[in-house]
This record gives structure tokens, C-alpha cells and sequence, in this order.
């Protein structure tokens, strides 16, 4: 009986290296890209506005959504809709109305029991380069990305993914991100900045010029170049476990709000 065990746990073995060096090989002729194992097959849509879009609304459940600046005179949004095990296409709702665009995904996530089945929703919004729009974005899973551009009101919201902004200009900017980290590689010129994440580092690499700041995070960094100097500002600055270069104080007519529950607080003024 041991011998008949030794025997089946040898083969087992075997099989098991074999099993894994034809998935490594498969895994390297797709340039190590999990995604390119899937066997969900995606349609690929385009939609244009049939009037001139002021507000722009999308809600997703997995998508890595961009958007960017465009020559083209008309909004455009470009996005996959994948196909479920049935062959059923998971199709989103989109309504246009009173200078609204709002596209919503209709089915959530479906559940598999194919271990390779994997799919991305990508959208790309392309935004005529002299339209101000409102845009709001929601998505539990993915990274949203704002290209340079002018915009009225920005509310971003993401549960798990980063959220990336170019050179931006706007009347108020909202972003919340459960997850996630919160980068500006842009000058940022608003009334308003509001960023909350529950772990995440809020990082801008560019100079953020606002009337009101607020930044918060539980967990992670705060590392923003704002304008101007420090005494153009009221200033709340507290962190919990974390070194800090500037504390609260100040009668500036500028208020800066800035805290976090774990994580280093560092502030530059240019």
C-alpha cells in the first residue's frame, strides 16, 4: 500500500510541474498578461453626442476609465462590452438629455466558475478641447484618469483603483477613493479641492492653486506643492503616526485642511 501511495504521489507530483511549466510557457507568449488567458471575448462601442454636452455622468462596476482632450469638435465615448458564459452581451445604458450624457453599466459583474475569466471594461472619453464640462465618475474597481483640460465641477469616486490628474482647471473638484492613491502630475487651478481616501498616498507633482483645500487619509502620505506662501494660508494639519513639516495655524484667506490617521504630512509652497 505505501508503494502504491509513493507511486500516485510521484505521478501526482509530475503532472503538477508538468501542468505548471505549460502554463508558465503559455503565461510568457502573452507577455505575462493575466488578462490575455481569458476566454471573454468583448465588443468594442462608440458613442457621439447628437447635441452639445455640458454633463457627463458614468457609473461602472470594473472599468479603467480615461479621459482626454480632442481635436474633434463633437464628445465621444468609446468602451468594451463584454460577453458572459451564455453569450450574452453585458450592454450599458446610455441617456442623453438636456445637454446630460449618462452612461451606466446595466449588469454587474457576473460570477464564473472559469478560473481564466477575466475581462476589463476600458473607456475613453474624448472631450472637444474648448467644451467646459461637469463630469462625475463612479466605479467600484478600476483607475480613472483626467487628461488636461478645463472643467466646471469634477466629482470622481472609486472604491478600489488610482485616480490620476493632468493639468486641470475647474470650479470644484471632489474625489473619494476607498483604495487607492491620489496623484496630480499637473498644475491644478480650483475653487475647491476636496480628496478623501481610506488608504492611499495623495501625491501632486505639479502646483495646486485653490481657494479651499482639504486632503484626508486614513492611511498614507500627503505631499502637495500648493501656490503662494504659507502665511496666504489657514491651515489645520494633524497626523496620528507621522512626521509633519507644517502645523496648524495662520490667517490666511486661503484654508488649508490637511490630516491623517498614519502617514507623513509635507507641504511645499511655491
Amino acid at each position: 500500500m505505501k508503494k502504491i501511495f509513493k507511486v500516485f504521489l510521484i505521478l501526482g507530483t509530475c503532472l503538477l510541474f508538468i501542468g505548471g511549466g505549460i502554463f508558465l510557457i503559455a503565461f510568457a507568449k502573452v507577455d505575462f498578461d493575466i488578462h490575455a488567458l481569458s476566454a471573454t471575448k468583448t465588443k468594442e462601442e462608440r458613442y457621439e453626442e447628437t447635441s452639445i454636452v455640458t454633463s457627463l455622468s458614468l457609473e461602472y462596476t470594473v472599468a479603467d476609465i480615461n479621459v482626454v482632450a480632442t481635436d474633434s469638435e463633437k464628445l465621444s465615448v468609446s468602451y468594451s462590452c463584454p460577453y458572459n458564459r451564455k453569450g450574452d452581451i453585458y450592454e450599458v445604458s446610455i441617456t442623453e438629455e438636456n445637454g446630460r450624457l449618462s452612461i451606466v453599466e446595466k449588469t454587474k459583474q457576473h460570477v464564473s466558475l472559469s478560473f481564466f475569466n477575466f475581462y476589463d471594461h476600458d473607456v475613453t472619453v474624448y472631450v472637444p478641447k474648448d467644451r467646459v464640462l461637469d463630469i462625475q465618475i463612479q466605479t467600484n474597481t478600476g483607475d480613472i484618469k483626467l487628461g488636461n483640460g478645463t472643467f466646471g465641477k469634477i466629482d470622481l469616486e472609486t472604491n478600489t483603483g488610482d485616480i490620476v490628474f493632468g493639468a486641470i482647471t475647474a470650479t470644484e473638484i471632489s474625489v473619494s477613493v476607498d483604495t487607492g492613491d491620489v496623484d496630480f502630475n499637473g498644475n491644478v487651478i480650483a475653487n475647491t479641492l476636496t480628496i478623501e481616501t481610506d488608504t492611499g498616498d495623495i501625491d501632486s507633482n505639479g502646483v495646486i492653486t485653490a481657494q479651499t483645500i482639504k486632503a484626508e487619509t486614513d492611511t498614507g502620505d500627503v505631499e502637495l506643492i500648493l501656490s503662494g506662501k504659507q502665511t496666504d494660508y489657514t491651515i489645520i494639519a494633524k497626523t496620528n503616526t507621522g512626521d509633519q513639516n507644517i502645523h496648524s495655524g495662520g490667517n490666511g484667506e486661503k484654508k488649508l485642511s490637511v490630516s491623517c490617521s498614519t502617514g507623513d504630512i509635507e507641504i511645499d509652497f511655491r
